[in-house]
């Protein structure tokens, strides 16, 4: 079984262009995130940590009010972001016939997490995978002196 991870280009995206790019930038605020990044990682223990996280620590409300006591697993994630960066790292829409060079950056997020990938021409480039201190003491993650803010 795959986890979602490795299947997110069948998923579509839960925002358009513009509103997953302001998403991605909103939600690396949102909490003091533990950070693992093939930037300071290796990829293949980014990848592992990512699949892990995707298929068995992602969580999810289970009502409408975003109550942070009320969530259950879950390898279906809240949404899906999805956006063409150009060279001064902004967003373009993505189309087929888009001419815009640039990387495809693309992730997914739940109540507790979220990863995105930046690709250039379906090539894997760098993945980052974000944790809250919940979940990474609960699951036992690598300690990182990697935060988001």
């Amino acid at each position: 079984m795959n986890s979602f991870y490795e299947n997110i280009f069948e998923e579509l995206a839960s925002f358009d262009a513009e509103s997953s790019f302001y998403f991605l930038k909103d939600y690396l605020c949102y909490k003091n995130w533990h950070l693992y990044s093939s930037t300071n990682y290796s990829f293949e223990i980014v990848e592992h940590l990512c699949k892990y996280f995707c298929s068995l620590h992602g969580q999810v409300f289970l009502t409408s009010n975003l109550d942070p006591t009320s969530t259950v697993w879950s390898s279906k994630p809240l949404g899906v972001f999805r956006y063409r960066m150009d060279k001064e790292n902004f967003w373009q829409e993505i189309g087929y016939l888009n001419k815009i060079t640039g990387y495809l950056v693309e992730g997914a997020y739940w109540a507790n997490g979220f990863f995105y990938q930046v690709l250039d021409n379906k090539k894997i480039i760098e993945l980052k995978l974000f944790v809250d201190e919940n979940t990474s003491i609960r699951y036992n993650y690598p300690h990182t002196p990697h935060r988001s803010i």
